[in-house]
Parts: C-alpha cells; sequence; structure tokens
C-alpha cells in the first residue's frame, strides 16, 4: 500500500493558519485542508510549487505524491467612499491593500468609471440598492453595500417638546426629512453653554437630550445623502413651571430691581408650608451662562429690592421658588443696560 505524506503550511503564522499540519494520505484517498486568515487579511488560495491549485480556504486535495501545500494570503482591501450614491452625481470610492491586477465590480444597476485605486460609481436609473465590491483571481475579496438615492433630502420637521422644565431628564427629538431619506444626520445644539448634554449624536436620526438651565435652545438637524444636504431646526424653551404671576420692574434695570410680593401669595406659601418661619420666597437672578449672581429670600409681603448696579449689561434671567409652584419659576427676561 502506497502512502504520501502532505506537509500543510502557511506562508506566515501572522497572515494566518492552517490545518491539518501534516498528513499521511493512502494513495487514492484525500485530506481536508483548511486556512484560516488572521484579522485583517484574506485567504488567496492553496499553492503546490508556483501553481495556484484552489482558491477555496477549505477543500479535499487529492495527493499524487509526497509534497507541500501552501497558503498564502493577502491584505484585506479596503473601499473608503460614501455609504450611498446619487442618481445624477456621481461618488468617489477608493480601495487601499488591494492586489496587483485587482478588479473591480458591481451590481446591475450602478456605473462605474475610472481604474486603479479610484473609481466613481452612481445609479443612473435609481431603483433598489447595490453594490461594489474588489475581485482578485476569481474571488470577490471585500464588498461595500451602497444606499441608492433618487435625490436631495428635504427637512421636514424635528419631533419633539418645545417647551419643557430644566432638570436631569432626558428628552427624545426625532428628524422628518421629505422627498429622499439622509442616510446621515449632522445634529448641533446651541444655548447656554455646557448646559445641555446630548445622550446619544451625530449619524442618527434620532437624539436624547437634557437641559440643565434655563434658556431657550436651537436644536438643528443637517441630513445629507448622496445627492445633496438640506437643514432645520426648532426652538426649545427649557424653563420652570409657572404657578403664579408676579409683578417687578423696572425692565431694563439699572440700578435697584424690585419684586413684588402681595399678601395672596404669602398666605398661599403658608398654608403650603404650615409654618410661619420658613423662608417662603427664594428669588434668584442667573446670567445667560446660567451663572447665579444675585440671591434673596424672604416670607413676608411688600417688595424685595435686588441691587443689579454692579452687573454688566445683558440679559438675566429671573428665578422665583414661592413654596407654591413645585419648582421655580421662570419670568420674563431683565435686561440691565
Amino acid at each position: 500500500m502506497v502512502y504520501y505524506t502532505v506537509n500543510v503550511m502557511s506562508e506566515s503564522p501572522q497572515k494566518g493558519t492552517v490545518s491539518p499540519s501534516t498528513a499521511n494520505v493512502r494513495a487514492g484517498d484525500y485530506v481536508w485542508v483548511t486556512a484560516t486568515p488572521k484579522s485583517g487579511y484574506t485567504f488567496e488560495g492553496w499553492y503546490l510549487n508556483v501553481s495556484n491549485i484552489s482558491s477555496s480556504a477549505s477543500f479535499n486535495y487529492v495527493p499524487s505524491a509526497s509534497c507541500t501545500l501552501l497558503a498564502k494570503f493577502l491584505l484585506s482591501p479596503t473601499i473608503t467612499g460614501p455609504p450611498d450614491v446619487c442618481t445624477y452625481c456621481p461618488q468617489q470610492f477608493t480601495v487601499t491593500n488591494a492586489p496587483a491586477g485587482f478588479t473591480w465590480g458591481k451590481s446591475s444597476n450602478i456605473t462605474l468609471s475610472g481604474s486603479g485605486n479610484s473609481v466613481t460609481a452612481y445609479a443612473p436609473v435609481g431603483g433598489s440598492d447595490g453594490w461594489i465590491s474588489i475581485n482578485y483571481n476569481g474571488m470577490e475579496l471585500v464588498r461595500q453595500y451602497l444606499t441608492v438615492s433618487a435625490g436631495a433630502p428635504v427637512f421636514d420637521y424635528i419631533e419633539g417638546p418645545a417647551q419643557l422644565e430644566p432638570g436631569s431628564s432626558s428628552h427624545y427629538y426625532q428628524a422628518h426629512f421629505n422627498q429622499h431619506l439622509p442616510t446621515y444626520y449632522d445634529w448641533e445644539v446651541y444655548g447656554a453653554p455646557s448646559s445641555w448634554y446630548g445622550l446619544s449624536m451625530n449619524g442618527y436620526s434620532g437624539i436624547s437630550l437634557c437641559f440643565f438651565n434655563p434658556a431657550t435652545y436651537s436644536v438643528y438637524v443637517t441630513g445629507f445623502n448622496a445627492c445633496d444636504y438640506d437643514s432645520g431646526y426648532m426652538d426649545v424653551a427649557a424653563y420652570y413651571e409657572q404657578k403664579q404671576s408676579y409683578k417687578y420692574y423696572p425692565n431694563p434695570a439699572s440700578d435697584i430691581l424690585t419684586i413684588e410680593i402681595d399678601q395672596q401669595a404669602v398666605d398661599n406659601a403658608k398654608a403650603q408650608k404650615k409654618t410661619s418661619g420658613d423662608q417662603f420666597f427664594d428669588i434668584r437672578l442667573f446670567d445667560i451662562f446660567g451663572v447665579m449672581q444675585r440671591y434673596k429670600t424672604t416670607n413676608k409681603a411688600g417688595n424685595v429690592e435686588i441691587d443689579v448696579s454692579g452687573l454688566p449689561n445683558g440679559i438675566y434671567f429671573l428665578n422665583l421658588h414661592d413654596g407654591v409652584s413645585k419648582m421655580p419659576m421662570r419670568e420674563q427676561d431683565v435686561v440691565k443696560h
């Protein structure tokens, strides 16, 4: 009985592994060999001497003599480009780590132009999504799927609360576009610095936001696809719930800001507090950055005076906690000049 020795080797253990390492095979029988590429590599083929005898990572080999099988590996190519293509504006795609002699592949609805490492692609008839690929020696090394966009997105509206109370609770906002959907979303929020926080941000059609300080914020979204982009926004008023109104003057104020607290408000606060010793009324003045600049308390009816003469000119927010509202309430903006 004749037996052949088959040695199975990898060209580099850093590129990939093989099994088995050796086998004694009876003449006419086969050995099942497997090549497993390491991360970042792709299997190229099994070589006997200088000939590529199989492009399958696993196959049955029937030896006719003792021999050595060598598994070779390639760096995995990477296609760089947008996630979508348009019906009328070509997009550029570039490949790196592609082996010499590679070719580009595509789905039937994609048109490619160019050659070498860089090509442009578009979908002249629209329709279903498509793909492009890198091929070598009859093998597909990598494929990138593409969304086909037939036109630019058109901003419609942002869905979410336009009025809310400041705090640590998150609020969800969802962008809506007409015509053609974006494949990527860019979110921006403008308002008091460091007084809001996004729980999820760019790339997604929705975002969760926390607004910490009283202010008016503008929530912007831009939607992109291969054809173009469009933007829109909504204003969000983050102010404390107002249960009762108080008079204050003058506005604008230059020296003294006066807040009137009437007896009915004191009586309501006493009914809530149940004791006459509490400081029912908490009065605070914030700047546009959410920093408290003035603070006073009282438990009596009458006028409360706040000296604003030393403050820089600008807009301030007057917050009052009256023992009735569940949170401090925000009055109208105060202007200092």
